[in-house]
């Protein structure tokens, strides 16, 4: 009964309307209510059925990234007409209106987003490699690097001069 009263009251908030049906909503709590302990080298799970400030924050940092609200210029215009022009585009490259995608596409981040991927997929490395339960490391890092990409890189670099070049 309480799990049912929450998902209509869940589906009843605005903010929720916006939301696609194609998400599974158990993986997506799981994720939302997973609290490491970022001070714990062995990063368990924090057991107590509270939490802090901080991890309070960072929960709800998460539920806004999952559902799209992040404070984008766009969204800051729409909260503060007084404060923003409506004119105002990205802060970074002055073209574009600055929303969620464009965040993640302007071009003067292009270099931000290459390094992030390289520490991805460092990162990722370091954790295949020290897991003593996976025989073929690099086979495995082989056929999953294309998923450490984003997309502004696979457009930028895999154009079909280049592909015709490999």
């Amino acid at each position: 009964m309480n799990e049912t009263r929450r998902n209509i009251r869940e589906d009843n908030l605005k903010r929720m309307k916006f939301i696609n049906d194609n998400y599974d909503k158990r993986s997506s709590y799981m994720l939302l209510n997973n609290n490491e302990d970022e001070n714990d080298e062995k990063k368990q799970k924090i057991k107590s059925k509270f939490i802090t400030m901080d991890a309070n924050k960072k929960k709800n940092f998460k539920f806004k990234k999952m559902i799209g609200e992040l404070p984008t210029l766009e969204k800051l215009k729409i909260r503060r007409p007084d404060l923003y022009k409506k004119d105002l585009m990205c802060i970074r490259c002055n073209k574009k209106e600055e929303n969620i995608k464009h965040i993640w596409e302007c071009p003067i981040e292009t270099n931000n987003l290459v390094l992030f991927e390289r520490t991805i997929f460092e990162w990722l490395s370091t954790e295949i490699k020290n897991d003593s339960n996976i025989k073929n490391n690099d086979e495995l890092l082989e056929k999953i690097y294309k998923y450490t990409r984003t997309e502004i890189t696979l457009k930028l670099y895999n154009t079909e001069a280049n592909t015709k070049l490999y």
